[in-house]
């Protein structure tokens, strides 16, 4: 039900083919957990890169995933954090950058990894 009533909600400011995709999305993410069809993209400062790798914590403050550092370790160490899929936990943990990589922070928050 609440699906449908978000579609009638978006068709209604947008168009219906809008609210369908709107609906297709949040089936999608939220009933077969799987990734959004439209990711939002970070690419990766030059600053954060040491030999192709990244720390973790950093990137999730970066790419706006987590809004402080304290917030991102908590996630790490939760086991809230996922890359491609797969759990990533440490609250040191170290990522070995490749584009196209879709971090998932939560249930909710999404982002595209783009190398420089």
């Amino acid at each position: 039900m609440k699906a449908r009533l978000g579609e009638m909600i978006v068709a209604s400011y947008y168009d219906e083919q809008k609210g369908k995709h709107a609906r297709k999305n949040f089936d999608q993410v939220f009933r077969d957990k799987k990734a959004p069809t439209e990711i939002p993209e970070f690419t990766i400062p030059g600053e954060l890169l040491s030999e192709g790798r990244v720390v973790m914590h950093k990137l999730l403050v970066s790419a706006g995933l987590a809004p402080s550092v304290r917030e991102a370790k908590r996630l790490l160490l939760q086991g809230g954090i996922e890359i491609d899929g797969k759990s990533v936990s440490g609250e040191n943990a170290a990522l070995q950058v490749e584009d196209g990589m879709v971090v998932q922070a939560g249930k909710r928050r999404f982002v595209r990894i783009r190398k420089p």
